[in-house]
């Protein structure tokens, strides 16, 4: 079976079994299937149409195929370790097996990064589209932005408590409020489209569009990353998060990752039918690049105007502040399993690591602080999601790694769902994560390489305070490949033409970058290896025990 560091877990006092082995099992497969649909169909689709199409035009509806694509083949990779380890963090937790403490430590502080920015994100999101209704809620900010006035920011604050009150209640009463809220973020964006292309729809707009911000395959890759596809269908691995708390892990977990992305891909492909077929060929004069609808209640509120569907507008409006609200909910669960996995394993104060009634309460309530405080630097929404899905990108590159190294050193390890054609699979999911992150652009990159430094800041701080948790040279030379990793995903991204110089062409930088990639996984994948054949006494983990009560 597969194992863990005792010289550098056991021997100081961190617990060799997963981190929340005591949460309860309270959680069914809907309830694990529509977490995960939650986070994947939140208040993007409002706008995500409308930007995938002003990178790309009709071609955005291949945007949508290639990142559903991308993402299913990354999905599958999760959906393996998920069912494998069912453990709370999971996806933050899964490099700590197959690399040691230090690789566990750098996956999870990226997940949390990506996770705890999505509730203020998706809260200011909320705010946005209401004060089209509620003026009051926002001032203009530059060009195109709004942020909160102080009446917002209070408004935002209390919504963020009442999240985390929801959550801290416990999880039944968090799977019934979020399986209703669900339900209705479902029923209006397909109702909404249905309604478009049987009343105001267009065939010429497909082939008749006007010109787009970047022509032909570019503009595809850029609707991918850019344009936001990525970003709207992040979100599949929230089941995983909760992987401790689910009631039969080994199934549900993979079948909730699968279904929701399945699910949340067809519901914008769909989207993205209804909204190019409806805008109006008047409005196409100067290109899809230049459409804009007034007012802040998204493109669909505008077409829906144009249409005379009033009764569609009065469900926009709702769902403007229900969808990207569900979203801050279902998040606001999943980001403070992270903090509650890492103060397990020793890295954020031991109180993070308790449970209140099978539920991480003070995880909680220090996400919560976090998030207030990202008001500060973070006062629009918009100008974080490429950061958002770098972040998140880079945790499935660790998964995929991940996954690579446990298929060598465990391949006899019992796993429920078996990830098919795995050494194919894990490489090629390792190269789309790195390509989402190239696409992203080179600011998106430096931030993240800036974001990812400060945890190894962070790290240093807890060697030089607690000499006690130095990690071990095999823990160090494990994850040696990451000093190679991150500055080679910013010489990419500074010399390629999504934000950089321009010095590598179109197609030449996608060899480039799988290349780099290949090499990468290769290089982590023997020093894993060779990491666990340098320590001769590992400690086997079993299946997560059954928690009390």
């Amino acid at each position: 079976s597969v194992t863990f560091w005792p010289e550098t877990m056991a021997a100081h006092g961190v617990p060799t079994t997963p981190a929340g082995s005591s949460s309860r099992r309270e959680m069914s497969r809907l309830a694990i299937l529509f977490l995960s649909i939650g986070a994947v169909v939140g208040g993007g689709w409002l706008f995500a149409s409308q930007e995938a199409a002003q990178f790309a035009g009709p071609l955005s509806l291949f945007s949508w195929v290639v990142a559903t694509a991308m993402m299913a083949v990354i999905a599958l990779v999760v959906a393996e370790l998920g069912a494998m380890f069912p453990v709370t963090g999971g996806a933050g937790r899964f490099p700590a097996y197959a690399f040691g403490r230090m690789g566990g430590f750098m996956a999870g502080w990226c997940s949390w990064l990506a996770t705890v920015v999505i509730p203020p994100i998706e809260t200011l999101a909320a705010l946005r589209y209401g004060s089209e209704f509620v003026p009051w809620l926002t001032t203009p900010q530059g060009v195109n932005g709004e942020a909160p006035t102080p009446a917002g920011l209070v408004i935002a604050a209390a919504m963020l408590f009442l999240f985390t009150w929801i959550n801290m209640r416990g999880l039944r009463e968090f799977s019934e409020t979020n399986t209703a809220v669900v339900c209705w973020k479902l029923a209006v964006p397909l109702l909404v489209a249905a309604s478009l292309i049987a009343l105001a729809f267009h065939p010429a707009n497909f082939t008749a569009g006007g010109s787009a911000a970047h022509s032909g395959i570019r503009g595809v890759f850029m609707g991918i990353s850019q344009g936001g596809a990525i970003f709207a269908l992040i979100g599949f691995e929230q089941a995983v998060q909760l992987g401790g708390e689910n009631r039969t892990p080994g199934r549900n977990i993979p079948f909730a990752v699968i279904t929701s992305l399945i699910i949340g891909a067809g519901v914008y492909l769909v989207l993205q039918i209804a909204y190019i077929g409806a805008v109006p060929t008047s409005h196409l004069a100067h290109g899809w690049m230049h459409l804009e609808f007034t007012g802040s209640a998204g493109p669909f509120y505008g077409l829906a105007s144009l249409a005379g569907l009033g009764w569609i507008c009065v469900l926009l409006a709702i769902d403007a502040f229900v969808s990207p609200a569900g979203t801050g909910l279902t998040l606001t669960a999943t980001s403070a399993r992270v903090p509650f996995a890492m103060a397990r394993d020793g890295y954020l104060p031991k109180g993070l690591g308790k449970l209140v009634r099978g539920v991480p309460r003070n995880s909680l309530l220090f996400c919560f602080v976090i998030e207030v405080v990202l008001f500060l630097p973070f006062p629009s929404s918009q100008r974080f999601l490429d950061y958002v899905t770098t972040a998140m990108a880079i945790t499935y590159g660790f998964v995929a790694l991940s996954a690579g190294v446990l298929r060598r050193v465990a391949p006899h390890h019992q796993r429920p769902f078996k990830l098919p054609w795995a050494r194919v699979t894990c490489p090629v999911a390792f190269v789309f994560a790195n390509l989402i992150i190239y696409w992203a652009g080179f600011q998106a990159d430096l931030r993240l390489v800036l974001a990812v430094g400060l945890g190894v800041g962070i790290l240093a701080v807890v060697w030089w305070r607690h000499p006690q948790r130095r990690h071990t040279p095999h823990e160090v030379l494990a994850m040696a490949w990451l000093a190679l990793y991150l500055p080679g995903l910013l010489l990419i991204a500074g010399l390629g033409d999504y934000g950089g110089l321009d010095v590598i062409p179109l197609w030449w930088d996608l060899v480039v970058m799988a290349a780099f990639s290949l090499g990468i996984y290769a290089l982590a994948l023997h020093l894993g290896g060779l990491a666990h054949k340098r320590v001769p006494d590992l400690i086997p983990l079993g299946p997560e025990p059954e928690p009390p009560g």
